[in-house]
């Protein structure tokens, strides 16, 4: 993966984005479907495969195209409430 040529990003996507973004419907013309998520895929390889990425000194995740590498968004990683106990986290 070729991450060198990331720059930072100009604008980064919060939880409020995501949530008007899925009420305005989906996206794609001429859809009927009801969607209750958020699919997000790259325009310079519609039905190629996304990655996210995590660097370690960024606060933000990177979703790029798995072809050629090119960022599609930015999403912001927000830290935990220092009241919060933290709870174990499972990924499936």
């Amino acid at each position: 993966m070729h991450i060198e040529h990331w720059r930072e990003p100009e604008q980064l996507i919060y939880l409020e984005d995501i949530q008007e973004l899925l009420a305005g419907g989906c996206q794609q013309p001429n859809c009927t479907h009801d969607h209750s998520s958020l699919i997000m895929h790259s325009q310079c390889h519609f039905k190629g495969p996304t990655i996210v990425v995590f660097l370690k000194d960024k606060p933000y995740l990177v979703v790029a195209c798995d072809v050629c590498n090119t960022p599609i968004a930015y999403i912001a990683v927000a830290t935990r409430p220092k009241e919060q106990e933290k709870e174990d986290v499972y990924i499936e």
